[in-house]
């Protein structure tokens, strides 16, 4: 850690350098910008190097406390333009004692993979969800091998929950390279943005349902997030004489589906896809019930969320995540993984008796501050410090074509 930077910039102690696809809104990417703000909050000199800078209206908002890097002209070209990212890629490579991906897909992923190889500089992964379904899901057929590679190569995977590990290692990473590190939010800053007291004692009862009550479904609107079952289910509680509304918010490839599934059911007066929204917290914690329909998910940010602001909590058991979060129907209610009829029966059972998940959802914010953001980030910036050039010597620049 002891040489020069590239430019005669003195080095920079503990250096870590984030890299993301894009900055286009979706939790895993949320994730990695909270660590980065925690980690300059630590001293840490960090930096995210952005590879495309894209004009979208969904776009994640960094912390201005951490310095952004675009490695590409807005909108432009990637396949035309991906020289110029890796030769900058590279050179704030250079600058960082660590290289870490924040997603495990995407452009960001391989890129950082051969800048750190070239660089000699060790390389980690963020793993939030399952390994083989996000690369079947999110990765073009193409770049599967080589995001492959880079996963069964890496210096350490740091995956946010027990249940991803097995993929991981089954990819090719050996098991002493894998850590679970839980994540965890700012319940203080969820709750701030939602218009509630950042100290969750003694905040009082919920509101009364609304007229009618709202039921609130959130993320990135892709086939992992299986909204189909949601909306199938809701038609199904209006079907049984329960009246209330669903609102979804999020933007993402299966927009369209949905909106056609709605159309199919006859529910469009009681479905409201609101596209995304760059404070969801307000109506997060005003609706009657949060609902997680997922097939698949590794340690969920909505989840966590929920719970800080104390809204009622219905989830697929999609993974040990939202078992550790959820306990066994401690802090709100799992179901089976696309079951339609139980999703619905536990719907409509909220909806006619309230009080227990509501019970349930007064203990959320603590159990939301069990897993705090601070503490995961100093466990995941203490693995990165701990990577030695020895380390990332176990791939030397011929191992990448």
């Amino acid at each position: 850690m002891g040489e020069q930077r590239a430019h005669g910039h003195p080095p920079e102690e503990g250096a870590v350098l984030v890299v993301a696809d894009s900055l286009r809104d979706n939790g895993g990417l949320r994730v990695s910008l909270e660590y980065a703000r925690q980690w300059r909050r630590m001293g840490a000199a960090t930096r995210v190097a952005v590879v495309q800078d894209v004009a979208d209206t969904a776009l994640a908002e960094a912390d201005p406390s951490v310095p952004l890097t675009f490695l590409t002209p807005r909108n432009s070209r990637f396949r035309y333009t991906w020289p110029l990212a890796l030769a900058r890629l590279v050179r704030e490579a250079r600058r960082s004692d660590a290289v870490l991906a924040g997603s495990e897909t995407g452009i960001g992923l391989v890129l950082g993979f051969v800048a750190a190889t070239v660089t000699r500089r060790p390389f980690a992964v963020l793993v939030q969800a399952d390994l083989d379904d996000a690369i079947a899901t999110w990765v073009p057929r193409p770049l599967r091998p080589v995001t492959r590679f880079a996963h069964a190569h890496a210096d350490v995977a740091v995956s946010v929950a027990d249940s991803i590990v097995p993929g991981v290692v089954a990819n090719g990473l050996p098991p002493e390279r894998v850590r679970v590190v839980v994540n965890g939010i700012d319940v203080g800053r969820v709750r701030e943005l939602a218009g509630l007291p950042v100290d969750p004692a003694g905040t009082g009862e919920r509101p009364p349902p609304g007229d009618p009550p709202v039921i609130l479904g959130q993320g990135r609107l892709s086939v992992q997030k299986d909204f189909p079952l949601l909306i199938r289910a809701h038609a199904r509680v209006l079907a049984a004489g329960v009246a209330h509304r669903l609102v979804i918010i999020g933007s993402g490839p299966v927009r369209d589906e949905l909106a056609a599934l709605v159309a199919e059911l006859g529910v469009g007066d009681t479905v409201e896809l609101a596209g995304y929204v760059d404070n969801p917290y307000p109506t997060l914690s005003t609706a009657d019930l949060f609902v997680l329909s997922s097939n698949s998910e590794g340690m969920p940010l909505t989840i966590m969320e929920a719970l800080a602001v104390g809204v009622p909590i219905v989830a697929t058991r999609c993974g040990t995540g939202v078992e550790l979060l959820l306990g066994d129907d401690v802090h709100g209610q799992i179901v089976p993984v696309g079951d339609v009829d139980a999703l619905a029966t536990a719907i409509e059972g909220h909806l006619r008796a309230p009080a227990v998940l509501v019970e349930r959802a007064s203990h959320g914010p603590q159990q939301a501050m069990s897993f705090d953001v601070a503490h995961s980030a100093r466990t995941i910036l203490d693995l990165l410090r701990g990577l030695s050039r020895s380390d990332a010597a176990r791939r030397a620049p011929t191992g990448v074509t």
